[in-house]
């Protein structure tokens, strides 16, 4: 809001008063801005807004002076795409989709920033870096004498003071639930995969691994994941058992694609193991004939589940939906698959706070030498994952198509060395082009408009229309393009590309993102492979909400509380501001 070119709000902002807010009617309009002016007309909102009797006031009030307050902001700095879908909504007098146009307008505007910072840091980091090996050459000398001073210096006193440290740190830990794995467990998994959900389970009760358990899991997942080639290919055993009647012993019932996660632990990742059991549930009942294992289950082997990246950031729960990946995967190598996404990375993990969670959890006071340790593992966890996987009739990828003639072949021609040299796409350099292609492919998303066109949204990556989507696929003889990387209110949401059912599919699968404070559902998609007809049928779509839904009333009272949680900082904004507004807009 300090940023837009409206006046009257830059001094909204900067002459807050304290006053208590009566019956408001408020005009605001941007003079630069081209979008129509935005009236509201506010109800009483009392000097305690969160009590009961004025909560819908309050949050009608807040709903109200949001949408004016936000749309000279985003009038000002909204990309093409984000204009065209508020004036839309606009124009159709709704007001949930004004404001899901709105929240899409600034979630993009936040993007660019963040993409923005991301290359800065990376930036400083490279300056960092050039001044750091331009100063060795020179400090060989000095650092040698300091070593020999320090080795002779007070051994006793430096002895003592480590040893109270640890102390400290003993006595913190007596207070946590820590579990540990040894490289021997962790080489066990896969021949005895059920020794995983051991630890599942004490990650959901709360349990923290100790700091080289974390490192020893990234270790082994990461020299696993270097192993399999950057586009994993299930299209031969996902063929129905007529068509391949001799891979009856891998045959896959089902493909599940699990889209972005978070950091979302408990109200997504928790729940998408549950529905991964083989049945499919829809309002507590099982569909089809209820049988276990119908759908295909990872855990049995009938059945595969792609993790389409993005598990880190945004949620409070980063470390566990890493290491459960993790684990699935050394215990499941054959069924449980994890693609790389933006988030994957060094830099943009940094920038959005999965390296600031592993601070808060594993970083001491006295050292920040463990907690570099566990982060040099996540960077080579990040960069050791693949990029695409391929079925009979879907490839699935992170964000999107990287150009009109782009062809999976380009991905199967980059190397395990060649893509885990890559710890970040931000800003490849000119002459990197499997960075280069490797970002487009993480941070490209799909509009119905045809052609590619640059991504503005982002910052980064491209828009890719129908035609692209319909053109990729006719020539690889598929169906689905399966993507995440972008939240969508159902979970999942279809880009149909002609009369047949060729579709760009996105699925999100963190419920209430972020962190718990969003409306959308989580969602993940089914690929099924035994058709009568010899060929796939179609795909099924499971989506879930943070909350158990129940009675009507139930869920709406969880909505409203959520939105007054979500809009209770704007009310107060508005609240301690009477002064400046009745000044500005008398």
């Amino acid at each position: 809001l300090r940023r837009t070119k409206c006046s009257a709000i830059k001094k909204l902002w900067l002459n807050s008063t304290a006053a208590q807010s009566p019956k408001l009617a408020i005009r605001l309009s941007s003079s630069t801005a081209s979008t129509a002016s935005c009236s509201i007309i506010a109800g009483q909102l009392g000097a305690n807004s969160s009590t009961s009797s004025s909560s819908s006031s309050s949050m009608a009030f807040a709903l109200a002076a949001t949408t004016a307050l936000v749309a000279a902001s985003v009038s000002s700095s909204s990309s093409p795409p984000a204009k065209a879908e508020a004036k839309h909504a606009q124009k159709q007098h709704d007001p949930e989709a004004e404001m899901r146009a709105l929240g899409k307008s600034l979630q993009a505007s936040h993007e660019r920033q963040m993409v923005r910072m991301a290359k800065l840091l990376h930036s400083l980091e490279t300056l960092a870096e050039e001044a750091v090996e331009t100063a060795t050459a020179t400090e060989d000398n000095d650092t040698a004498i300091d070593n020999c001073l320090e080795a002779n210096a007070s051994p006793s006193t430096t002895s003592q003071e480590e040893q109270d440290d640890e102390d400290t740190e003993d006595e913190e830990a007596e207070n946590l639930d820590i579990i540990h794995i040894t490289e021997a467990e962790l080489t066990n998994l896969a021949n005895s995969p059920s020794d995983v959900w051991m630890h599942i389970e004490a990650l959901k009760r709360g349990a923290i691994y100790g700091r080289e358990d974390v490192k020893r899991i990234a270790r082994a997942a990461s020299t696993a994941m270097r192993k399999e080639p950057s586009l994993i290919d299930l299209s031969e055993r996902c063929r129905c058992k007529e068509q391949a009647p001799g891979r009856s012993s891998d045959h896959l019932k089902t493909v599940t694609v699990v889209g972005d996660l978070h950091g979302h632990f408990e109200c997504s990742l928790v729940k998408i193991l549950d529905m991964l059991d083989g049945q499919q549930k829809k309002d507590g009942i099982f569909v089809g004939d209820g049988k276990e294992g119908e759908l295909g289950s990872p855990w049995d082997g009938t059945g595969a589940v792609v993790f389409n990246g993005d598990f880190v950031d945004r949620g409070k729960n980063s470390v566990e939906v890493v290491l459960a990946l993790l684990l699935l995967k050394l215990a499941y190598p054959n069924t449980v698959y994890l693609n790389r996404g933006n988030h994957e990375d060094s830099v943009i993990a940094t920038v959005y706070g999965c390296s600031d969670e592993l601070q808060n959890r594993y970083g001491s006071e006295h050292s920040n030498d463990g907690v570099q340790d566990i982060w040099k593992e996540f960077e080579d966890v990040f960069a050791s994952l693949p990029l695409a996987v391929r079925t009979n009739d879907a490839c699935i990828m992170h964000g999107g198509l990287p150009a009109s003639d782009f062809q999976l072949e380009q991905i199967a021609a980059i190397t395990p060395e060649d893509r885990f040299r890559i710890k970040t796409m931000v800003e490849p350099s000119a002459k990197d082009e499997t960075c280069k292609l490797m970002q487009n492919i993480m941070w490209s998303d799909p509009h119905p408009e045809e052609g590619v066109t640059p991504n503005e949204d982002r910052g980064c990556g491209v828009m890719f229309g129908p035609d692209v989507v319909r053109s990729f696929l006719s020539n690889h003889g598929l169906k689905y393009l399966i993507r995440s990387h972008e939240p969508v209110d159902e979970g999942y949401e279809l880009l149909e590309c002609d009369e047949h059912g060729m579709s760009a599919v996105t699925i999100f699968s963190a419920a209430s993102y972020p962190g718990g404070a969003g409306f959308n559902n989580g969602a993940i998609v089914r690929l099924h492979s035994d058709g009568k007809d010899g060929t796939s049928r179609e795909a099924s779509f499971e989506s879930y909400s943070e909350v158990e839904e129940g009675s009507d009333g139930h869920m709406s009272l969880t909505t409203q509380e959520k939105m007054s949680h979500t809009f209770k900082a704007f009310a107060e904004v508005i609240a301690s501001n009477r002064s400046a507004l009745e000044e500005e807009f008398e």
